[in-house]
């Protein structure tokens, strides 16, 4: 997880993925797959992460600045 926060993936509910099944045959691999399907890709045992690009976490980071001094 500390890799993925590093490349600038953010930790996220489930209701914040998309709910497109192309995206979701993606975890087919997973050991979870079944426990994913049963719940409606609604929760799993892991940990569900977007990735921010550079620019946008930069901004989110100095807005996160900006609130600190006020």
């Amino acid at each position: 997880m500390k890799m993925n926060t590093r490349l600038g993936f953010t930790p996220v509910t489930y209701a914040e993925i998309t709910q497109e099944k192309k995206f979701w045959e993606g975890c087919k691999s997973c050991v979870n797959y079944h426990a994913l399907l049963e719940k409606g890709t609604k929760n799993c045992f892991c940990t569900a992460m977007l990735y921010t690009p550079a620019e946008e976490a930069e901004a989110q980071e100095n807005e996160s600045e900006l609130e600190h001094f006020k």
